[in-house]
């Protein structure tokens, strides 16, 4: 789609997010996006698998040194993280942050309070 046809389909706005998102993934590796959750509607767990907010010391616990130790600056700046298990074994774990994070030598993102930055997240390919 040429910029005339995007602009048309998607409006200036949304074009423009999409061309920064497209540059930003060329020059730096990074790729962004952003996702409205609706924070207040419940929904049902899926059957067998529980969610929990754990810090760094029950974290190390359930999934171990190695994986720990390759997340232990996420929880030294006091970011959250929430793992998923099934059967007691962590199955993912997804870490959020919202103040100022670095992401790489070169960007911080600085979230704002009413967001949240989602990353470092992982599901074993068993369950996806």
């Amino acid at each position: 789609m040429n910029l005339g046809e995007s602009i048309r389909q998607l409006g200036l706005v949304l074009t423009l997010q999409n061309l920064v998102a497209r540059a930003t993934l060329r020059i730096f590796g990074l790729e962004i996006c952003l996702i409205a959750l609706d924070a207040g509607r419940d929904h049902d767990p899926i059957e067998g698998y529980d969610m929990e907010m754990v810090d760094g010391p029950r974290f190390r616990v359930l999934a171990g040194d190695e994986v720990f130790a390759n997340h232990s600056a996420s929880f030294a700046k006091g970011d959250q993280c929430v793992v998923t298990l099934f059967d007691g074994a962590v199955v993912g774990y997804n870490f959020y942050s919202n103040g100022s994070t670095p992401v790489n030598d070169y960007i911080t993102f600085d979230v704002p309070p009413d967001h949240l930055y989602s990353y470092g997240a992982y599901t074993h390919p068993e369950h996806r």
